[in-house]
């Protein structure tokens, strides 16, 4: 075998390894340690990945059209966000990876990134749209993020692949969303959006 494919192998382990059980746990220490593979979920090699953040910009552009600032909560390494810096003026990302946010400051360099998560992060201002795109799944307290991102903007967007929605579509019960699906090679997503009381 040659060192490409053992290499393959590894980060395909470490990966399953890293991912075991951290699903609706806020396991933060092994999240971090996924990235120390580069592109841990592949999304930079995905087209199915690049349909979805597209699909996410029109989504966007449709339904939030005077947004001038976004935060991305879990940006990763900021292959969504150098979709979202199309978008508008301003552009914040937090994340729990020092590594995953350098990549992302290197990748997407007009946006503003730090290290840290939903509930710690301390605002810059108050942004017209937060999103949170495929990190639910990660979390532990998805209420108390749900309503800590509608403290910080004036508008919230979730996505979250279709195969999670019977554990996460309760959480959205009792609150005024929209919703609506996309599909590509196979996989389907959900999003749902709304807009928050103005700010006093």
């Amino acid at each position: 075998m040659c060192c490409s494919g053992a290499r393959l192998i590894v980060q395909r382990l470490w990966r399953r390894l890293m991912l075991r059980g951290v699903h609706y746990t806020s396991a933060e220490s092994r999240l971090k340690l996924l990235y120390l593979l580069n592109d841990p979920w592949k999304l930079g090699s995905s087209e199915r990945e690049k349909q979805r953040f597209l699909w996410a910009n029109e989504l966007i552009q449709r339904e939030f059209p005077s947004q001038k600032s976004i935060l991305e909560i879990g940006c990763g390494e900021g292959h969504q966000s150098s979709y979202f810096a199309r978008l508008g003026d301003c552009l914040y990302g937090v994340d729990i990876s020092s590594r995953a946010v350098g990549r992302a400051r290197r990748r997407c360099p007009t946006g503003h990134f730090v290290v840290g998560n939903a509930l710690s992060f301390v605002p810059v201002r108050y942004f017209d749209l937060v999103v949170a795109a495929e990190v639910l799944y990660y979390l532990r307290d998805i209420d108390l993020v749900l309503d800590r991102m509608c403290l910080l903007g004036a508008a919230c967007l979730v996505t979250y692949f279709n195969h999670h929605a019977d554990r996460l579509d309760p959480f959205f019960e009792g609150r005024a969303t929209t919703k609506a699906s996309f599909s590509s090679e196979g996989t389907s997503w959900t999003a749902r959006w709304w807009h928050n009381s103005p700010r006093a």
